[in-house]
This record gives structure tokens, sequence and C-alpha cells, in this order.
């Protein structure tokens, strides 16, 4: 993946050092190198970038056992007096 634009007011927003943003009109963003970009987005104050997650996100999460069963995930609850 590569930014484009040269500026020294706009290092932040093409995602390299402020030295480099002078030198060149280009830059290679190495940080997404090993993941899968889904979807991308860039104007003049910010940048999204997507990347591919895992198959199911309540993977590797806790289970809670609950007076109904069992539940995955993050969990937020209240408890009151009779429980």
């Amino acid at each position: 993946m590569f930014s484009l634009g040269k500026g020294e007011d706009l290092f932040r927003i093409l995602g390299v050092a402020k030295e480099l943003a002078t030198e060149l009109p280009y830059h290679e963003l190495t940080t997404f190198n090993d993941v899968e970009i889904i979807e991308f987005a860039a104007n003049k104050d910010y940048s999204v970038v997507i990347m591919a997650g895992e198959d199911k996100p309540t993977d590797n999460l806790y289970t809670h056992k609950l007076p109904a069963g069992e539940a995955k995930g993050v969990i937020h609850f209240y408890k009151n007096e009779e429980n």
C-alpha cells in the first residue's frame, strides 16, 4: 500500500516521518504488508484502512455461564438485589 502526496504539513496523513514526506511524492506503508486490505478511503485530513479479520469474531473470547445458559464474548450486565 502506498500514500501519495508531498509536503511538510502532510506527513502525519501520509503515514511517514516528516523528513520522508518532503522527499518523495509517494511512500510505501509497510505496516500493511502482511494483512489483507478489504477497503480504504482517504481525504485531505485522514485515511481509513479496513483489514480482514477472523471468520468468527467471538472465537477465543470469554465464555460466561448465565442462569439461562452460556454466552460468548464481551458481556455487560447489571446485577440487582435479587441477582
